[in-house]
């Protein structure tokens, strides 16, 4: 009584040129172009060689309990990878932890736990795999491998060889007080275990740009969804006149997908929020959420979250 999906790759024989994944030009959003409306953001931080993925997903069909409601908020899932990345690794091994019972915008802190293990291998600066398998408490036990493909463009370089690189797709420089290198990890102190992932395509005079960002928070939970966890989506149109670093953007959910398995394109506006960026190491995100009830918990709540990025400042671009 359960769908199958089959992930292929051609020439699986042939042994694929790989990149260094200790690099910035690995960082951004990327997905299984199989399973939309779920997927990853990587950040590497130089200072600790460490890689940092948040994996926005969903709870896995239950093969002895058989999931009611395709569409439900319960299911939403996050989970962060990390590990550390030797010199000129192709490949790392990665933990994946779980953060459990916060609450949205709003203290304890939380912490993570071990759930599972993972691999991360890059074939080029555009293509990778994932192989995953979760302890056999979470998530049923599943593993499996997924391909991934960049969903935004990256912003720094991406070196494929000993001595050649090339720029990355969202490569642009600086302006109106948004930077490529604006692109990471933020959060709150006080409200450390839940943040944001940030990816920042500067506009120039005659193109604007993009900001896409995911939100890993938390609802009130219900009896079959303890942990609590929610997660959101952001995007916005960078315009060309842009000034300040000031952006408003669309809060989204999307409902109705499964772990690996099931993608999904089922996405509802719940409100707006506005960014502003004072250059790569300090924002300020506003969020105000529509009065319907399709906003569930957050229906008509309003804040103002001050964030800070995860780690220095990365690269030598500046958003003055």
């Amino acid at each position: 009584g359960r769908s199958a999906l089959v992930l292929a790759q051609a020439d699986t024989a042939v042994t694929k040129p790989q990149i260094r994944i200790d690099q910035l030009g690995i960082s951004g959003a990327w997905y299984t172009p199989q399973l939309t409306g779920q997927g990853f953001f990587f950040e590497y931080f130089p200072q600790n060689k460490q890689l940092f993925a948040p994996w926005f997903t969903f709870e896995p069909e239950s093969f002895s309990v058989p999931r009611l409601l395709s569409d439900s908020v319960s299911d939403l899932r996050w989970y962060s990878l990390n590990g550390t990345v030797a010199p000129d690794a192709k490949e790392v091994q990665l933990e994946i932890r779980s953060n459990v019972a916060g609450v949205f915008d709003s203290a304890p802190i939380t912490r993570s736990a071990i759930v599972g293990t993972a691999t991360l291998r890059a074939q080029d600066c555009n293509n990778a795999t994932l192989e995953f398998k979760f302890n056999e408490s979470e998530a049923d036990g599943t593993g499996g491998v997924l391909p991934l493909s960049r969903l935004t463009g990256g912003w720094a370089p991406c070196q494929t060889g000993a001595n050649t690189t090339q720029p990355g797709r969202d490569a642009r420089p600086a302006r109106g007080g948004f930077a490529g290198n604006q692109t990471g990890s933020w959060y709150a102190p006080q409200t450390s275990g839940q943040g944001f992932m940030f990816n920042v395509k500067p506009a120039t005079a005659t193109e604007p740009g993009d900001f896409f960002g995911g939100w890993f928070t938390y609802d009130e939970g219900t009896p079959n969804d303890p942990s609590t966890q929610h997660w959101l989506a952001l995007s916005g149109t960078i315009p060309s006149n842009a000034q300040a670093g000031v952006l408003p953007v669309s809060i989204y959910r999307v409902l109705g997908g499964e772990l690996a398995r099931k993608p999904t394109q089922n996405t509802a506006i719940l409100g707006q929020g506005t960014i502003t960026f004072a250059g790569c190491n300090s924002a300020v995100f506003r969020y105000q959420f529509n009065d319907a009830l399709i906003a569930g918990p957050f229906r008509a709540r309003t804040g103002s979250i001050n964030l800070q990025r995860l780690g220095a400042c990365p690269g030598d671009e500046s958003a003055n």
